[in-house]
């Protein structure tokens, strides 16, 4: 042990090493030189440097057989030199060989459709002569984004300690490598987010407490990046036609309109909304849904078949400026009108074109009529919206809405006069 310490200076005494052998030896400091060898053990922290030095060194203070010695004639000076302390200091360098950690994976960010996202994550100690113990991961997640479900070790779940870590164990030289999958719950908004990966290892035991760390840890970022859906709007009827179809005052128009969902990414809580000029009126029960599509619909659409679902009415909105604002509900009309969750309901799921196509579009058919007030000529607006959701089972309502696609259809009035 040392026998004084000042800082990083330490001490040691080594008189006792220099007694006589003798147990009733004439001289208890023999004047005798010999080599004491002595070996400093250094445990090094973390972060000591790469290259490091320790400097040592001996002091001693000689004593002679006579306790005093007479100057002779050419000696003035009244000192004994020999009674002087004389330094014998040396400094050597040493180098320290800290594992070196390199964190990857083959997919860092996920292009995800799924409520259930997931990354690869390999460990590797790089380090050629040093090992890596009580190696440890941790996740810093965003509250509203990805939170983590789960973590493999080599195919094997573990679980999380009490210091808000996974312990991983130790890993050799590169020989090695730790094969992790972190999956997490995709239950925000359907923005692009991160999870932060940090990872770290201590000399002697896991860490008690992350925000005081020992040995500096690496952080490695981990993305979702959710695929969009794309909700296309078309009218099948009324069709086109040239000349413009002229239609009586109070007569009913039969609309037909066909949504589909042409993005990357399922949708849930569909929305369809009609906008409608002043002085045109939707006839109340006349709102019909047919999905799964079965045919191309004729120009009269049979409502009475099997293929043909009745819902509720749409609500008013309100007046914005391209006219009244309906809207149907998609999915809780259809939900309520047949009792699954096909189109987007809790749990459920709307398909896109590219992974289902038969799947991926629904008929809304209903009838309006002009009634006084109306405008000569005038449009409908009909937009569709489906707030895209990860996955069949995701669970909850916090949706993000995407984009709105609207199609145009036009129509022309006879003129009307009053008597």
């Amino acid at each position: 042990m040392p026998s004084s310490q000042n800082g990083n200076r330490l001490e040691f005494d080594l008189t006792s090493f220099y007694k006589s052998n003798q147990v009733n030896g004439p001289w208890q400091d023999p004047d005798d030189g010999f080599i004491i060898i002595m070996k400093i053990f250094s445990s090094p922290e973390c972060d000591a440097p790469t290259e490091s030095y320790l400097t040592g060194g001996a002091r001693s203070q000689p004593k002679t057989i006579l306790t005093t010695i007479d100057p002779n004639g050419n000696n003035l000076d009244t000192t004994d030199n020999l009674l002087s302390n004389y330094p014998a200091f040396d400094q050597f360098k040493f180098f320290f060989s800290r594992p070196e950690l390199f964190i990857q994976s083959s997919q860092q960010t996920f292009n995800g459709n799924s409520a259930n996202v997931s990354w690869p994550v390999n460990i590797t100690n790089v380090s050629n002569n040093a090992n890596a113990k009580n190696i440890w991961i941790s996740f810093q997640t965003n509250p509203t984004g990805p939170q983590i479900s789960k973590v493999l070790l080599n195919g094997n779940v573990i679980t999380a300690q009490g210091g808000g870590y996974f312990a991983l164990g130790d890993l050799t030289t590169s020989i090695q490598e730790m094969n992790l999958e972190v999956f997490a719950n995709q239950t925000g908004g359907c923005l692009s987010d991160s999870i932060v990966a940090t990872v770290g290892w201590a000399c002697n035991s896991y860490p008690q407490n992350l925000n005081n760390l020992t040995c500096s840890p690496i952080k490695f970022p981990l993305f979702v990046k959710p695929l969009h859906t794309n909700m296309d709007v078309s009218v099948l009827l009324p069709a086109e036609s040239n000349p413009v179809e002229i239609y009586d005052l109070c007569e009913d128009i039969e609309f037909v309109v066909q949504v589909d969902n042409i993005g990357q990414a399922e949708a849930s809580n569909i929305l369809l909304d009609a906008y409608v000029p002043q002085g045109m009126e939707l006839i109340p029960g006349s709102s019909y849904i047919q999905y799964k599509i079965v045919n191309t619909v004729p120009p009269t659409p049979n409502i009475n078949s099997g293929s043909w679902k009745k819902i509720g009415d749409p609500s008013f909105v309100g007046n914005v400026a391209l006219g009244q604002n309906y809207r149907w509900n998609v999915t809780s009309l259809w939900q309520a009108a047949t009792g699954n969750n096909l189109l987007g309901g809790p749990g459920g799921s709307f398909p896109y074109q590219i992974q289902n196509l038969d799947s991926s579009k629904f008929y809304i058919r209903f009838l309006a009529q002009s009634s006084c007030g109306f405008l000569t000529r005038y449009e409908d607006t009909f937009c569709s919206f489906g707030p895209i959701t990860m996955s069949v089972g995701r669970v909850g309502q916090d949706f993000f809405t995407l984009k709105n696609i609207c199609t145009n259809t036009h129509h022309r009035s006879k003129d009307i006069v009053r008597s």
